[in-house]
């Protein structure tokens, strides 16, 4: 695969899920988080490592979707915050997705009368639709992915998946709390003084 890397001091791991090596790095990963996470793939790979672990992932992971990818992999993907992707991508679910309610979060915008979840295929053309994906490959994920603040990563992505299903009052309570902590660290000053200087952030690793 590829290796590609963008200005900022979060390097992202870059994971090629046909990869043997490339998957244990992954798993790795998943027990100690320290880098978002960019995956990789097409077709259909051996099962990838325990999906509640993505899905409970701390920091980012954008996907990167060249073609077709169907079973596990495809519902692995539905932990993607992000996917760049061809126009010919597609996900392709088995039988019984695990993960139905996040499937229809995920494409909730994509215009379908039928319940999202019970559909065995989502095409690119929904997914973007849907806000969920954009045309591009590894060096516009790597880009997207890296240079930005790991103080605020850390705090986003739990954000995202403990809103589901609260009420609005909640949900803003929970943002206030998370807006407070970023605000309180270096990257909060840091954005503002590059801002000012009219120069990239340098922010903390």
């Amino acid at each position: 695969m590829p290796k590609y890397s963008g200005t900022g001091q979060v390097k992202a791991l870059l994971i090629n899920i046909s990869d043997t090596a490339s998957r244990k790095k992954l798993s790795a990963a998943l027990e100690m988080p320290g880098s978002p996470i960019v995956l990789h793939g097409e077709g259909s790979a051996v099962p990838p490592p325990r999906l509640e672990g993505l899905f409970g992932f701390s920091l980012p992971i954008t996907g990167v979707l060249d073609g077709p990818l169907d079973g596990l992999w495809a519902e692995a993907f539905l932990a993607c915050d992000l996917i760049f992707a061809k126009p010919r991508a597609e996900l392709v679910f088995s039988d019984g997705c695990l993960w139905p309610a996040l499937l229809g979060l995920r494409v909730s915008g994509a215009s379908s009368r039928r319940p999202l979840f019970s559909r065995r295929r989502l095409s690119f053309s929904e997914m973007e639709r849907a806000g969920w994906a954009r045309r591009g490959g590894a060096r516009e994920a790597v880009e997207w992915t890296e240079g930005k603040s790991a103080q605020a990563q850390r705090l986003l992505r739990p954000l995202l998946y403990r809103e589901q299903g609260l009420s609005e009052a909640a949900c803003l309570a929970l943002e206030r709390s998370a807006f407070g902590l970023a605000w309180a660290g270096s990257d909060a000053r840091e954005g503002a003084r590059s801002f000012l200087e009219k120069r990239l952030p340098s922010f903390s690793p």
